[in-house]
């Protein structure tokens, strides 16, 4: 059952990329998507969100199919965009 006592939380960029980087905080980020994928939070970001989590995992020397795996899994998770 979502929480109906919150609005609909925010991600961006630096939050989503850290379900990939491992670095401060993404326990907390891996937490709120999981939150989010079972219905507890709904989680929107901004349309752009993706090209700025595709030019965080490129300067982090993420190759093209793990970039890939990422957008995938980002997809996967049913993440509401807006523009």
């Amino acid at each position: 059952m979502r929480d109906s006592r919150y609005g609909p939380s925010g991600a961006y960029a630096s939050v989503i990329a850290k379900l990939f980087l491992g670095e401060d905080g993404s326990d907390i980020a891996i937490r709120m998507k999981g939150r989010h994928v079972y219905g507890a939070i709904e989680v929107m970001a901004p349309s752009l969100v993706l090209y700025e989590l595709i030019n965080v995992l490129k300067f982090k020397r993420f190759s093209g199919g793990e970039i890939k795996m990422a957008l995938e899994a980002i997809n996967g998770y049913g993440l509401h965009l807006s523009s």
